[in-house]
């Protein structure tokens, strides 16, 4: 999880390539599939359920899913109910003012990334292992990295 412009989705590709798994970016689905939300609180808590129904689905037989987006209230990120999260906070701003006004930063993330200016394998060596040492499967989310056992 993280602003807009934060990394989140750079970060969410190279983990996703290393670990061969789904990744769902929030963009794609809200442009393609969601085109019915918009950027109400409502809305938003309600894109984080979708997300996080569509990560159960993918994930149900054990497999990694990784989901990329903003997450921007403790209510959306319960909504979603990430299992492992990577908050990039990397950037005070995002070219969002709307965004911006409402992000609180999360008090629960499994990783943080402060500084970002190109994706690399170590930071998804060193997120790989820790998801994986907690016995979890990765699934990310705005990064939001987290991974989901069959429910």
């Amino acid at each position: 999880m993280g602003l807009p412009g934060s990394g989140k989705t750079t970060l969410a590709r190279v983990l996703a390539e290393r670990l061969r798994c789904t990744h769902f970016n929030a963009d794609d689905i809200r442009e393609n599939i969601n085109k019915d939300l918009g950027f109400s609180p409502e809305d938003r808590i309600e894109q984080a359920r979708r997300m996080g129904h569509l990560c159960n689905l993918s994930s149900r037989w054990g497999e990694a899913v990784i989901a990329d987006f903003v997450c921007p209230t403790e209510e959306t990120r319960a909504a979603f109910d990430a299992d492992f999260v990577v908050w990039m906070d990397t950037i005070s701003s995002s070219r969002y003012k709307d965004t911006n006004s409402i992000f609180v930063p999360p008090k629960r993330y499994d990783y943080r990334i402060i500084n970002f200016s190109k994706p690399t394998v170590d930071h998804a060596k060193e997120i790989h292992a820790k998801a994986f040492k907690s016995r979890l499967t990765v699934v990310e989310m705005p990064v939001e990295v987290m991974t989901r056992e069959h429910r």
